[in-house]
């Protein structure tokens, strides 16, 4: 938990004590002299605090009148209040040798973890204050007309509705707009607003319930709603020994502070613009700025240069800037060097540096002759993240404008193939109305059921191509064997797959992880195509499936028939939307399009070889995905 110093604590109050009239000293809780204002300068003539300490300290200058000795000072850590040391009057020697009668009044300022934060010695040239009561009203006054605003609470309670007001000076009615009337017997907590810092106020109630003296800086409001800054420094009191009585809350508005901060962020920018070279470049730009030499060789560069390129400025000061440029942006940056030397001024001109570590730093450069002393002045921003950036701009831009096309052959393949079964069922089901024979009309119904077929296969790939395209990849545990099974058995209920002899090999391979539903929608669509385009002509109709591993955390998985085949002028088109390779197809087009994307998906690979006649090949290569801790895999 943060605590405040006592010279924080002290701050406010030596600011106050600066503008006071009489001569005034304070005294550190170890008896050293820690401040003297300019009206004790000018009376005893000592002008700095080391002049005091020569002269043998403030003790040794000062003569009790009643006992003709040195003066002691108040006790360290003494918590004696105005009533207990009452003004004396003593002489004071000056530094010319003089003893000037003074009254003096010493007032042991509570605070911090020792009990107090030092002793003040008050130095009066008349006896105005010789009575505890004058005393009280000298404060009093003090208080009233300090330049800081100062309010003083009752101790408790720190609980709601909290602690009273019991007095507030004029700076404080100034400063919130509030008069002494509409403060007193309030909590002070009437100044807090909506963006008053909630952590600062529960380190300033930790504090007081620690009976701790603190400092912060929060926003307040003012009487008419307006929002402002204050520091301010709370400190306990113990009117009557060592009992909590009150808390004293000296108060400075750093509103215009805050202001000039935010003004000073503000125009950095601006005096990045204005250097100006004088052997001293700003470190803290995030650009690198830098002076050259006619000849081309570095002169003053700020530390900006290691963080862009990996060099110290040491390394690159007298070198030639030409050492740092990519080859094959040499001879243009020598073109542009020598428009400078000309003097005319480069904007944005781009070429790449090589950083120490040997990759490419993509760079944009300002620069300009002086004619004052014939030196180049240049500033280069690192814009390879912008370059980065642009060129995967480029790729969703292509991407986009691959979607788009493939939305627009969407739309019309899908509103084309979708209609095709239901206007063949509707005019199906007309024909049904008016055959009479029961024969005929149950070959039109066998026509319906096979044009819903159809339909629900198109419906079903453009489901699957939906999932694939919005669902996240989620790796789990693959068992190749028992997946391959699952697949083969649904679609063993095929009419073509009755005469087709599967033949399915799995090597054993390392725990393996993929996404499970997309590597099935993979299976599915090329061995329900095997099963499909199977050549009628054929003996053995076969299917041949395998898979087995292929380099370090990879599966190749081949999947063969002995089918139709695949002319070679379609082959490389098989993967595009809708693409269907002969007319006599019955399939949606989708099916071998969502294969490829899901292994995009997947960062997999797809290759096809295939032969009219004599059947087609599929070579399928899927990494291994990250797995999850703590699951164990199937062979």
């Amino acid at each position: 938990m943060y605590t405040a110093t006592p010279d924080q604590l002290l701050q406010p109050l030596l600011a106050t004590l600066a503008e006071v009239s009489e001569p005034v000293c304070l005294l550190s809780t170890r008896g050293e002299l820690q401040f003297i204002n300019s009206a004790f300068q000018r009376i005893s003539g000592y002008q700095q605090l080391e002049d005091v300490q020569k002269a043998g300290g403030l003790s040794s200058l000062l003569v009790d009148e009643e006992q003709k000795r040195p003066l002691p000072s108040a006790p360290p850590g003494s918590t004696a209040t105005a009533a207990d040391l009452l003004p004396k009057r003593v002489y004071l020697q000056t530094s010319s040798g003089k003893r000037i009668p003074l009254y003096l009044k010493q007032k042991v300022l509570p605070g911090g973890e020792s009990g107090s934060v030092g002793t003040l010695y008050l130095f009066e040239q008349h006896p105005r204050a010789k009575t505890t009561t004058d005393y009280h009203r000298l404060l009093a006054s003090f208080v009233e007309h300090a330049n800081d605003a100062i309010m003083i609470t009752e101790a408790e309670p720190l609980e709601e509705p909290g602690p009273r007001i019991v007095l507030v000076n004029q700076a404080f009615m100034r400063m919130t707009g509030y008069t002494r009337k509409e403060s007193l017997g309030r909590s002070p907590r009437f100044l807090q607003g909506p963006n008053t810092q909630r952590q600062e106020l529960d380190r300033i109630k930790a504090a007081l319930q620690a009976q701790r003296a603190t400092t912060a800086e929060i926003i307040n409001y003012r009487k008419d709603g307006s929002e402002f800054w204050v520091e301010l420094t709370v400190v306990p009191i113990r009117l009557y020994g060592t009992e909590l009585t009150h808390f004293v809350s000296i108060q400075r508005e750093t509103t215009h502070k805050k202001e000039l901060e935010k003004a000073l962020q503000d125009s950095r920018r601006q005096l990045e613009e204005a250097l100006y070279e004088n052997k001293q470049i700003l470190n803290r730009s995030l650009d690198m700025i830098c002076s050259l030499h006619p000849d081309g060789r570095f002169k003053q560069m700020n530390k900006a240069c290691q963080r862009m390129l990996g060099y110290t400025p040491q390394e690159m000061i007298g070198r030639h800037f030409i050492d740092f440029v990519h080859p094959a942006d040499k001879l243009k940056t020598l073109e542009v060097a020598a428009e400078i030397i000309a003097g005319n001024v480069q904007q944005n001109f781009e070429n790449r540096l090589l950083h120490k570590g040997g990759r490419v730093v993509t760079v944009l450069w300002n620069a300009c002759l002086s004619e004052d002393n014939q030196l180049m002045y240049s500033t280069a921003r690192d814009i390879s993240a912008l370059k980065d950036a642009q060129e995967q701009l480029q790729g969703y831009t292509a991407q986009l404008e691959k979607i788009n096309s493939e939305l627009d052959q969407f739309v019309y393949k899908t509103s084309h193939d979708l209609r095709a079964p239901l206007v063949s069922v509707l005019g199906l089901i007309n024909l049904t109305q008016q055959e009479p024979d029961e024969q005929q009309r149950s070959e039109y119904l066998s026509l319906m059921v096979r044009s819903i077929k159809k339909l629900d296969s198109f419906i079903q790939d453009i489901i699957r191509f939906s999932k694939n395209a919005r669902t996240e990849v989620s790796p789990e545990p693959i068992n190749f064997q028992l997946l391959i099974q699952e697949i083969l058995q649904e679609l063993m209920y095929m009419e073509e797959a009755k005469t087709i002899a599967v033949q399915l090999s799995v090597d054993p391979i390392a725990p393996f992880y993929s996404d499970k539903r997309r590597i099935e929608v993979i299976f599915h669509n090329i061995i329900s195509n095997a099963i499909r385009y199977r050549n009628p002509a054929a003996e053995a109709p076969y299917i041949h499936i395998q898979v087995r591993e292929s380099g370090q955390q990879q599966v190749r998985i081949d999947i063969s028939d002995n089918g139709l085949g695949i002319a070679p002028e379609h082959q490389e088109k098989i993967f595009e939307m809708f693409y269907r390779a002969t007319e006599n197809s019955t399939g949606s087009g989708l099916g071998l399009y969502i294969v490829k994307e899901s292994l995009a998906k997947l960062n997999g690979e797809i290759s096809v070889a295939s032969e009219p006649g004599a059947g087609t090949r599929f070579s399928i290569y899927l990494p291994n995905l990250q797995q999850p801790q703590g699951v164990e895999a199937h062979v």
